[in-house]
């Protein structure tokens, strides 16, 4: 499960240059998250076990930093 938040996580930052706050506090953000999330994890993940494991996550700093995702250019981007 850790691997797939992060990945979620990296897509979201490079996407929405978004950070773990701006998705638990945006109500869109937050929304494609648990969407992304439950479609590879199972629908039946709820909202809670998601966040707090986001969350967890950052707080273990198993998250990159958001300001690095966006430093580090993407494959094909110039």
């Amino acid at each position: 499960m850790d691997q797939i938040l992060i990945d979620i996580y990296k897509q979201m930052v490079r996407v929405h240059k978004s950070s773990v706050d701006d998705i638990l506090v945006n109500p869109e953000l937050r929304e494609e998250f648990l969407s992304n999330s439950r479609s590879l994890l199972g629908k039946e993940t709820d909202e809670q076990t998601l966040l707090r494991r986001l969350h967890n996550l950052r707080k273990r700093s198993r998250l990159p930093r958001s300001g690095d995702l966006l430093a580090t250019p993407t494959s094909g981007t110039p």
